[in-house]
């Protein structure tokens, strides 16, 4: 069965079309206007906390502060990374003060807008489930969901003394903002990889519960626990299935780097700013959908060919053939017949092959 990508990149919106024996079976769509913030890492402040409702409100840079609530906060014993002075008296040293942050996402769900369900989504959808205790190894492997869900014990802490009035903390948005409520955030940080899941400040290994035959799940997690930094988590997601220890060494370096961008960005920046923003359609298809299975992946803009070449070219070399640029007049999308089928399903009646329709 020959499978191909396509992918018409416009000045507004981008559109990436899944093809299938020449059958259209997917559309993903991404208009720059309407674009979410889901999966971005701000460094934000505290401007207020509320003991009663046990959450704070972020200031993160959006026109509607932040909505954080007392279990998405991360506690940890050791010193975490970003830290928010406080002025030095005359005769006491400086001191420090933080809260850690490490995701409840991960960059993708079972909705198209972040890719293909079982694996676009597994970036923030990979998850913890509730009950666990995040410092400790877990033996039972994890599956796709919406979130990172934390530990009961963690929100026994009164908020306000985890947080204070002024104080920076860096936040990864897990739900856009509706109405008149601005986006939620957590400071459980996760970044999503090709094959892995990585939460930088959580001591936990899970393997997908789709990946079914429980050889391969230990291997996968043999593999991760050998590799890993001690105290760093992973979640190995489905694509992983058969892969190898390079690629999992080249996926951990990736990610470990994005996280190191993070924390320089946010020490060099004053809060309330972004220090991470989530990739885009065409980064995370490449990334989730640019598999094994698929022939050949064709888009119609020479500057983005060019980017995707290069990503390519670094983390999926043996890729680089099925990377194709189109080139000629006729819109990519007409000449694959992918207008059309966009033109029908978007109809008032669909037809069906029986002469009916819905």
């Amino acid at each position: 069965m020959k499978t191909e990508i396509v992918i018409n990149s416009a000045r507004e919106e981008v559109r990436v079309a899944l093809i299938e024996n020449r059958v259209v079976t997917e559309i993903y769509l991404d208009r720059k206007k309407e674009r979410g913030i889901v999966g971005n890492v701000y460094k934000g402040k505290v401007v207020k906390v509320l003991p009663g409702m046990q959450a704070a409100f972020i200031d993160i840079g959006t026109e509607k502060a932040a909505f954080l609530y007392v279990a998405d906060i991360m506690i940890k014993k050791e010193p975490p990374p970003v830290l928010t002075k406080e002025k030095p008296s005359e005769s006491e040293p400086e001191k420090t003060e933080a809260v850690l942050e490490t995701s409840e996402t991960a960059q993708t769900s079972e909705t198209l807008e972040k890719t293909k369900s079982d694996d676009l989504g597994e970036g923030l959808d990979e998850s913890i489930e509730e009950g666990v205790d995040l410092h400790e190894e877990e033996e039972e492997s994890e599956e796709p969901a919406a979130v990172v869900r934390r530990s009961k014990k963690r929100s026994n802490q009164a908020i306000e003394d985890l947080l204070k009035e002024g104080q920076e903390v860096i936040v990864q948005v897990s739900k856009d903002p509706i109405g008149t409520k601005g986006p939620r955030v957590t400071t459980y940080v996760s970044l999503p990889g090709r094959y892995l899941v990585y939460m930088p400040m959580v001591n936990h290994v899970g393997v997908s519960r789709r990946i079914g035959k429980e050889d391969e799940r230990q291997r996968l997690k043999e593999m991760i626990r050998r590799l890993r930094k001690k105290g760093h988590g992973f979640i190995v997601r489905t694509v992983s299935d058969g892969t190898t220890e390079d690629e999992f060494k080249q996926d951990i370096d990736f990610l470990e780097g994005i996280w190191e961008a993070i924390l320089k960005n946010s020490e060099n920046r004053p809060a309330p700013t972004l220090v991470h923003n989530d990739l885009d359609l065409i980064f995370r298809t490449v990334r989730d959908l640019f598999t094994k299975e698929i022939n050949q992946l064709t888009i119609d803009s020479k500057k983005e060919y060019e980017r995707m070449k290069e990503f390519v070219g670094t983390y999926l070399p043996t890729f680089l053939p099925r990377l194709k640029l189109w080139t000629k007049d006729e819109p990519i999308f007409d000449a694959y017949g992918i207008e059309v089928e966009i033109s029908k399903a978007t109809n008032r009646r669909v037809w069906l092959k029986s002469g009916g329709y819905i």
